[in-house]
């Protein structure tokens, strides 16, 4: 990764961001923490992860790979990933529920709670042979 001309071990993607792939085989890979925040209201109203699908993710991507797969028009997927988003909270909290069986109460997890160092061992799981 290169950075005013040097090279950087890490980055973060922001408005003036301007990613160039130089290789067909070059991969992007990017995770998405889902927070309890991912369902509060921001200022305007809106829910945070209605912003992340509709705002970041199309504004980030054009066109974009999932799972090695080239994708021109990606709606669909959008579709599919909004679906699973307002989903999410009820199949992670409901998980383990069974009629018969006393679990304790599940909460999803804060964004300062989050295993940052899962993820970097998922993204490296990937590139390991």
């Amino acid at each position: 990764m290169w950075a005013h001309g040097e090279q950087v071990a890490s980055g973060v993607i922001t408005e003036d961001t301007k990613i160039v792939y130089r290789s067909a085989s070059s991969m992007v890979y990017l995770f998405l923490q889902m927070s309890s925040e991912m369902w509060d209201f921001d200022i305007n109203g809106d829910l945070y992860f209605e912003k992340a699908v509709n705002g970041f993710l199309c504004d980030l991507i054009a066109r974009v790979a999932v799972q090695n797969e080239r994708i021109d028009d990606w709606t669909q997927t959008l579709r599919l990933l909004k679906t699973y988003f307002s989903k999410y909270p009820k199949q992670i909290l409901e998980y383990h529920n069974r009629p018969d069986i006393k679990v304790p109460t599940a909460v999803i997890s804060t964004a300062s709670q989050g295993n940052f160092l899962q993820v970097l061992n998922m993204s490296l799981n990937g590139l390991s042979t």
